[in-house]
């Protein structure tokens, strides 16, 4: 079975509201959080790769506190034990991890062997949104050079 439908199923199943029910209402949620208004994130190597991460608590309070930029097609997170289910369900849909600091090594990361979403802990995008003027950047300053 597609992982994906396995698991909207199951989050039909955790009283989440139904519009973080879909791949389209987690992808509208995880874009929201990535953007201008979204979670506020540092910067680490993990696996010799340079990371975004965000602290637990700063997403809880994003998600049960921004009113005035939350995206128009999602409802309004009320409470704590929802938002944590949500970030749970993100998590499921490879949209970030967690992850660990490397004792004795500062600004560096590896992933954690628990994978739950709690609090204190620290979480590593692996969503990247739309690259799309990214790209359009990097072909334009190739352009520029070759010309």
């Amino acid at each position: 079975m597609n992982e994906s439908v396995e698991w909207v199923r199951k989050m039909a199943d955790d009283g989440i509201p139904e519009e973080f029910r879909t791949e389209e209402g987690i992808r509208t949620l995880a874009k929201f959080l990535r953007g201008d208004n979204g979670i506020k994130v540092r910067t680490a190597v993990e696996h010799e790769k340079r990371v975004d991460y965000f602290k637990g608590k700063r997403f809880l309070d994003l998600i049960l506190e921004c009113h005035k930029s939350w995206p128009k097609t999602l409802p309004r997170v009320e409470d704590k034990a929802t938002a944590i289910l949500i970030a749970q369900e993100l998590i499921k849909a490879n949209m970030f991890h967690r992850s660990e600091k490397v004792i004795g090594k500062k600004g560096v990361l590896q992933i954690s062997q628990r994978n739950v979403f709690e609090e204190n802990g620290i979480y590593t995008w692996m969503y990247t949104g739309s690259m799309l003027w990214s790209n359009l950047a990097t072909g334009a300053v190739i352009f520029i050079v070759i010309g």
